[in-house]
């Protein structure tokens, strides 16, 4: 499993999980983050300096993301739900939350919505938007899984006699199967897309599975990485990231539920598919699907600014800014997994823009602050900003101004930016 987005992503995107190259657009708590990752064995790389995409044990982030917190004195709901809003006027106040002790209001000064799908904004009714402008389409979602009992060596020895198997992402891509052997050797992790042969010869057996919302066999498949575990690259598991539905609004509970259980036996499908197909993957079995539906897209609150794609593309910077964002655009096809994934760099020359906090702002509500894939931003800048990195700056932003906004005793956009901002570079963060 890997966070993108610590440094500019160009487009040759097999090689970031060991790139160094650009400058570091993201640090502050992530960073720390990282750092705690790498003591504990549970990332590779090095401290204070994150590849462009980190490859990381998924086990080890809970515990460290844990003791983040209970170091910081959170007061840690597990299995809570939240069920609605309580206001006043225009003015959050509190939650209505469910837990296995019943239904719970937790009264709040100021309420951060890091829910992913703006459950929080949308019951205090904040305008928001759907997928593409033109029919509200959203982008693929997916389920990550694993598959184990792979033999990765003769993987790389087919893909040696292979080559033309081995597709290439870029004119700057480094990767080979050589280069993947060697790297392999050497203990660092891999990351390969490829074996359209392969795909094209199962459709034409009718061995290929379909997917849900798809208009006919998906157009490629997706990475394969080794998995980072026990301070070591494992190379009998490899993790898969495959869209497996289309069109699907994640935030509707039939649509939802349909797309878990046909995206569980799509996966169960490509394994068949990779058994058959790929050598070295002759005795695998899926080991894990993920325990949580992948959206990429749900509601995109509206906030008091939108971040747009022009701001992204030319690397646009605001006076209000909370971070920076170099993560690619990646749109993934919203029709039916007939194109490939649209890819575009941004940030223009310099290849970063600028975060505005008014895009952690909801429209027409006080007491609120949105962070994640759902803040403010249109369909194409939202392809950039909901990468991982990008999601953990606005977490990071929309954490110290709410606590700010507590301190102070005002609402979050009452909240003196240039303090915000002196705030957050005091904790490491880059402007």
């Amino acid at each position: 499993l890997g966070s993108a987005g610590f440094r500019h992503q160009g487009l040759a995107t097999e090689d970031q999980e060991l790139s160094y190259e650009g400058d570091q657009l993201v640090r502050g708590v992530a960073q720390d983050y990282l750092n705690r990752l790498i003591e504990r064995g549970g990332a590779w790389g090095r401290k204070d300096s994150p590849t462009t995409k980190l490859s990381f044990d998924h086990e080890l982030a809970k515990v460290v993301l844990e003791g983040m917190m209970a170091e910081a004195g959170v007061d840690i709901w597990f299995n809570a739900q939240f069920v609605d809003v309580v206001m006043d006027g225009n003015r959050i106040v509190g939650l209505l939350v469910s837990t296995n002790g019943g239904l719970n209001v937790i009264w709040a000064k100021t309420v951060v919505d890091s829910s992913g799908n703006g459950e929080v904004a949308y019951r205090a009714g904040v305008p928001f938007e759907v997928g593409r402008k033109k029919d509200g389409r959203p982008q693929a979602s997916s389920i990550y899984f694993l598959v184990g009992g792979v033999d990765i060596h003769k993987t790389l020895d087919y893909l040696k006699q292979n080559p033309d198997e081995l597709r290439r992402e870029g004119p700057s891509s480094k990767s080979t199967p050589e280069v993947l052997e060697q790297r392999l050797k050497e203990g660092k992790p891999l990351m390969f897309t490829g074996f359209e042969r392969a795909r094209r010869k199962a459709v034409e057996n009718g061995d290929f599975p379909a997917a849900l919302g798809a208009q006919g066999p998906v157009y490629q498949l997706g990475p394969i990485r080794t998995l980072w575990r026990g301070g070591r690259v494992e190379p009998y598991i490899t993790s898969h990231n495959m869209d497996t539905c289309f069109g699907v609004m994640p935030t509707n509970r039939k649509e939802l539920a349909e797309a878990v259980m046909a995206s569980r036996r799509f996966i169960l499908g490509l394994v068949d598919f990779y058994r058959k197909y790929i050598p070295g993957y002759e005795d695998s079995y899926l080991l894990l699907s993920a325990p949580m539906f992948g959206v990429r897209e749900s509601r995109r609150i509206v906030g008091d600014y939108v971040l747009s794609e022009e701001d992204v593309l030319e690397g646009r910077e605001f006076m209000d800014a909370v971070g920076r964002c170099g993560a690619y655009v990646d749109i993934h096809d919203e029709d039916g997994g007939v194109r490939p994934i649209y890819l575009r760099e941004v940030g223009g020359d310099k290849g970063w823009y600028h975060v505005p906090y008014r895009i952690l702002l909801p429209r027409d509500v006080e007491g609120l602050l949105t962070a994640g894939r759902c803040v403010s931003a249109d369909h194409i800048a939202q392809g950039s900003i909901r990468n991982q990195a990008g999601c953990m700056t606005t977490g990071h932003a929309a954490g110290a101004a709410a606590a700010l906004s507590v301190q102070q005793g005002t609402t979050p956009r009452e909240v003196d930016v240039e303090v915000l901002q002196t705030t957050l570079r005091g904790q490491a963060a880059i402007i």
